[in-house]
């Protein structure tokens, strides 16, 4: 089985990394409309890429910042790692890459609210015979749930009609992250 190295883009890193100082040193605050995140999960993936169809998984994550124009309506910048799709040989594929979507928020009160999201990604597959470069639908769905006025726990699902060798692979993302406001 061969293995696809695949590392976190530099600025993924810094965007982590000024997340975990904001919250460490009390500088996060829910006074602007700016805000960090990052969430780890598992992903799915439907249909065949590069002649890999198989099972799938494999953990998957995503680091994001945004700016909330209103209580309902936000745009965010991401940078996102699907899981893999493994045949029974052991070959894989792996997708990675950068997206711009809108997030609509509806508060249910108590601190919760459900969100939707549309966006297009920028991603990259690659598999052990090549890679393939291509624009992807990006859609979504989830719940966030708001712990202090700049901290708010989200859980979300999200999928990637990704274009890659000539196909049009489904691939799910489930993930649970942290968000803040700074």
């Amino acid at each position: 089985m061969r293995h696809i190295p695949s590392s976190l883009p530099s600025w993924s890193v810094a965007l982590a990394t000024a997340a975990v100082l904001a919250l460490g040193t009390g500088a996060a605050r829910a006074d602007t409309p700016y805000y960090l995140g990052g969430s780890l999960g598992t992903s799915s993936w439907r249909g065949s890429v590069n002649g890999i169809d198989g099972s799938d998984g494999g953990s998957s994550y995503k680091v994001y910042g945004g700016y909330q124009f209103t209580p309902n309506y936000a745009l965010e910048l991401s940078s996102a790692r699907l899981g893999y799709q493994r045949d029974a040989n052991g070959n894989q594929a792996f997708a990675r890459g950068y997206s711009l979507d809108g997030v609509g928020l509806m508060p249910m009160g108590n601190g919760f609210s459900l969100l939707g999201r549309v966006g297009l990604a920028d991603m990259k597959t690659l598999t052990a015979s090549g890679s393939d470069h291509g624009l992807a639908l990006k859609v979504g769905a989830g719940v966030q749930y708001q712990l202090s006025k700049s901290t708010a726990l989200r859980a979300e699902w999200e999928r990637y009609r990704l274009a890659a060798f000539d196909t049009h692979p489904n691939a799910d993302q489930f993930t649970l992250g942290v968000k803040f406001g700074f």
